[in-house]
């Protein structure tokens, strides 16, 4: 195991051979639900971004 990074040599090759491991992921929100919780009361809403309304749940 490496204890410190920069006393740490590595060629180029070495890097590039970790590429093949990693990927691009990309995502869409499309709706987010919120909810608090406290001893006065509940609260809970909805955010729709795709229709671009939000409304509340509870109360």
């Amino acid at each position: 195991m490496i204890s410190k990074l920069e006393n740490f040599d590595y060629t180029i090759e070495q890097s590039e051979e970790g590429y093949k491991n990693f990927t691009v992921i990309q995502c869409k929100i499309k709706s987010i639900e919120w909810l608090y919780l406290a001893a006065k009361g509940h609260r809970r809403a909805i955010f729709d971004l795709k229709r671009n309304k939000e409304s509340w749940l509870i109360p």
